[in-house]
């Protein structure tokens, strides 16, 4: 596009939180890292300084702040002044799209542009049913990016709004021996011992509690946690009581989640959220670590089962034990599992590919998308 002097399409992209609360901002940040900026220029607007607007410094995106009063708020004069500030702002920027990240941005994101007079598009994340919202941004968005096909299956879209399914993206990495050792010394785990990571927020729908129980009964295997978040006391007292606390390691938040994966031999996801595609599984399946999780949302488009890990059933250590052992006992089918997922990673959640099909559904909704 740069060489026939055809500008590139410039995208504000709204985010609702100013602090790296969960997975979806980590997507997002993938996205922004990977974009071509000869085909799409980002802008990102997010409430105020903090770790989201650190990542854009450091990817040179540029930042405004802009507070998102929550959209149920009664004091409705402080939504209208936001939607006024963010179509101001899409007018000055001489935006082609503002792009709203959780289904409030969403909201933002389709009134604003419509009184700036460009598009919008809605991100969605998760699966579960937004239930009203899933009838209302369709009515207001130009497009919808869905992470998974089961995300798509919550809308129905009129004339007029696009869906596209774009699954994110993962950033591959090689773990050494020299790695392995290093990490497990950082975090205190036995070099010889079967070591099974969950990372995430620790909030109830997560179940890490699952994960707990079922270590509780692999008297020779240990558990590293990486997360925080309210459960975070709750989960340490269940440790002790189950008698597994000197066999679990707590990091709290990791800069980079990929160190836990390094230092386990298996992630598990014992959620019980219809997630649209778990960052936690592709993250992990890039970085050679087979995967078990719950056949929820999008893990089961991710996740083969036998062959990259596992399918496991919510709510249920004891077959989450089972197949603990099932890999502990048998290294070289935990090898062979590990190898899949990473082809497989390499396959689906390329960053690369996920910011290219970023860019092509924008332009595919842009004017000269149409008029092309």
């Amino acid at each position: 596009m740069a060489g026939n002097n055809v500008r590139p399409l410039k995208v504000l992209f709204l985010c609702a939180h100013s602090e790296l609360v969960g997975g979806g901002q980590q997507s997002l940040i993938m996205i922004l890292r990977h974009l071509d900026r000869n085909r799409v220029t980002p802008v990102a607007v997010c409430p105020a300084e903090g770790g989201f607007s650190r990542e854009m410094k450091e990817l040179d995106v540029p930042t405004l702040f802009l507070p998102l009063p929550n959209p149920k708020c009664p004091a409705l004069w402080r939504q209208a002044i936001a939607l006024h500030r963010i179509a101001r702002l899409a007018f000055r920027e001489g935006a082609d799209f503002i792009d709203g990240d959780t289904v409030e941005a969403g909201l933002y994101a389709a009134l604003a542009a419509r009184m700036a007079g460009t598009k919008s598009v809605f991100h969605a994340r998760v699966s579960d049913s937004g239930r009203w919202w899933d009838w209302l941004l369709p009515k207001l968005c130009d497009g919808i990016i869905c992470v998974s096909k089961a995300t798509a299956e919550r809308f129905s879209p009129p004339p007029g709004c696009s869906v596209a399914v774009i699954y994110s993206g993962a950033a591959p990495k090689d773990f050494s021996a020299r790695d392995r050792e290093y990490l497990r010394n950082r975090f205190g785990i036995p070099q010889d011992s079967f070591c099974a990571v969950f990372a995430g927020q620790l909030v109830k729908g997560k179940r890490a509690d699952t994960l707990l129980r079922a270590i509780a009964k692999l008297p020779s295997a240990t558990c590293l946690i990486a997360g925080e978040g309210p459960e975070s006391g709750p989960l340490q007292l269940l440790a002790e009581e189950l008698g597994i606390r000197a066999r679990t390691v707590f990091t709290g938040r990791l800069a980079d989640a990929r160190d836990a994966y390094g230092a386990g031999d298996v992630t598990v996801l014992p959620t019980i959220w219809k997630e649209g595609l778990a960052r936690v599984i592709i993250e992990s399946m890039a970085c050679g670590r087979a995967v078990l999780a719950t056949p929820l949302g999008g893990n089961v488009e991710a996740l083969t089962d036998g062959l990259t890990g596992y399918l496991i059933p919510p709510d249920d250590p004891d077959t989450l034990a089972r197949r603990l052992a099932e890999l502990d006992a048998d290294r070289e089918k935990l090898a062979r599992m590990s190898h899949h997922a990473k082809e497989r990673a390499l396959e689906m959640f390329s960053p690369r590919a996920c910011a290219l099909n970023h860019e092509e559904f924008y332009l595919s909704l842009s004017d000269r998308g149409r008029a092309k």
